[in-house]
């Protein structure tokens, strides 16, 4: 019932600041007397589901009893409200909450400095190898690799066509997760960080050169 009240109190926010905002995609920013900047964003994403479809875990007959009706019906399929705290030009804040069926967490927290090629960033978040996807769905090397959060301080710059940085970071423990959205099945992954005895550190380094649309790292 909790996880209920929040998801729709969390959707109805939304829903009227994009109102407010004449359903513009720019965030809402907020300046406190200290003259800091708060940068508030959200998204919602719906999913219609068809029971009478094929495939899927929740297209099954032994779904049935759950839902108790054969009738396509809508879901929030994930949420996500991002707060951007901005101390100056070059130093700002970065925390996202995210919900879905299992309740709500905190995703990503992390301190970010950034000034012209120079970005540093200290906290939770995904790893530096993180490749920006296309799809929705994670490729199975992602969902492996780097859709899991870690915390790390990582240090990257670009001079020309070049690129290069380092990262310090907690070794993520072995984990598992689903490779697809209906949970067919599961597989072998690099989890979350979490902050356990005997935890131990990696350190990585990366270049990169890029030539107009041909990257190369």
């Amino acid at each position: 019932m909790k996880k209920n009240f929040l998801t729709v109190t969390f959707v109805t926010i939304i829903i009227i600041s994009n109102i407010l905002l004449g359903q513009d995609d720019s965030p809402v920013t907020l300046r406190i007397p200290s003259g800091i900047d708060i940068e508030l964003s959200g998204e919602v994403e719906m999913e219609l589901v068809d029971v009478e479809g094929k495939g899927g875990a929740g297209n099954r007959e032994t779904f049935l009893k759950k839902i108790e009706t054969r009738s396509p019906y809508t879901r929030i399929d994930k949420a996500v409200l991002d707060f951007k705290v901005i101390y100056s030009p070059t130093i700002s804040y970065r925390f996202s909450l995210r919900f879905n069926d299992n309740g709500a967490y905190a995703d990503k927290h992390y301190l970010l400095y950034k000034n012209n090629d120079l970005r540093l960033e200290i906290g939770k978040n995904r790893p530096a190898v993180a490749l920006k996807r296309a799809t929705e769905a994670y490729p199975l090397i992602g969902t492996a690799y780097w859709k899991g959060r870690q915390y790390h301080a990582d240090l990257s710059r670009t001079s020309g066509i070049f690129n290069y940085g380092a990262s310090l970071a907690l070794k993520r423990p072995l984990d598992y997760d689903d490779a697809a959205e209906d949970k067919s099945f599961r597989m072998l992954v690099y989890g979350d960080s979490e902050k356990v005895d005997g935890q131990t550190y990696e350190i990585g380094l990366r270049a990169g050169m890029e030539l107009g649309i041909m990257r190369f790292k």
